[in-house]
């Protein structure tokens, strides 16, 4: 595992376009051997979130606990008739929480389909779904600590194109 500040690699004579171009950065590869540098990133994904009911007590609707007691909700959305991941799309999770009030949280997929919710108050009643007129998937209450991986949501959608299956189609 490698580790560097954000200023790595830098070389301040270089223009962005420069720096892209093979053999422009100084490097002690050479036929190759030498030391490669990794770079690793961490993102902490932030969701859109609406009130529907006031939690009793005046407690911040949004304010999610990140801990080891929060729960989390993951999984696919998949487009038919292709069977294909749906990129960019909107999943919403509605959290109905045990001592009052509720919110619904939205998440846009990733380039895979793929969508997490987490900081989930254990013992909430949830419901994902895709937008309205879509079909709701209910997820079964969680413990503290708990990561539930829903199947797959499946969303029809006539006007998507297919992507071939092989270069010959």
């Amino acid at each position: 595992m490698a580790v560097a500040t954000s200023d790595w690699p830098f070389h301040p004579d270089l223009s962005d376009l420069e720096v892209t171009l093979p053999g422009s950065m100084p490097s002690n590869v050479g036929n190759g051997y030498g030391y490669v540098g990794g770079v690793a990133e961490w993102t902490i994904p932030l969701h859109h979130c609406e009130m529907l009911e006031p939690r009793p007590g005046g407690e911040s609707f949004c304010e999610h606990r990140f801990d080891a007691r929060s729960a989390s909700v993951s999984g696919r959305v998949i487009v038919t008739p292709c069977n294909d991941p749906l990129s960019l799309w909107p999943v919403r999770l509605t959290e109905r929480f045990a001592g009052g009030g509720a919110v619904i949280r939205t998440w846009g997929t990733g380039w895979e389909g793929e969508y997490r919710f987490e900081g989930i108050e254990p013992g909430s009643e949830l419901v994902l779904d895709l937008g309205p007129g879509m079909p709701a998937y209910t997820v079964p209450p969680l413990a503290p600590g708990e990561h539930f991986h829903a199947e797959d949501m499946f969303m029809e959608n006539p006007f998507v194109p297919c992507r071939p299956s092989s270069p010959n189609q």
